[in-house]
């Protein structure tokens, strides 16, 4: 048994902001409204829901919140 590194196997993360990619808050038709009720809010119901119909195959908490990253 091979025994990674605190890094794992994949190595550093990309730096999505350099490459021009935003995160959910880009996408999030709802984010000004999640913004007026909540100090730190979060993907808006709608969003998931979007995210979760586009996946070709159905998405663990895990994988959801990675595609929001």
């Amino acid at each position: 048994m091979t025994r990674r590194g605190s890094t794992g196997s994949r190595g550093p993360k990309p730096n999505r902001a350099a490459k021009g990619v935003t995160d959910w808050r880009g996408e999030d038709p709802n984010l000004e409204l999640e913004k007026s009720r909540y100090s730190d809010p979060i993907a808006s119901r709608e969003l998931l829901l979007k995210h979760l119909g586009e996946a070709p195959e159905p998405l663990t908490a895990a994988r959801l919140a990675k595609r929001l990253e």
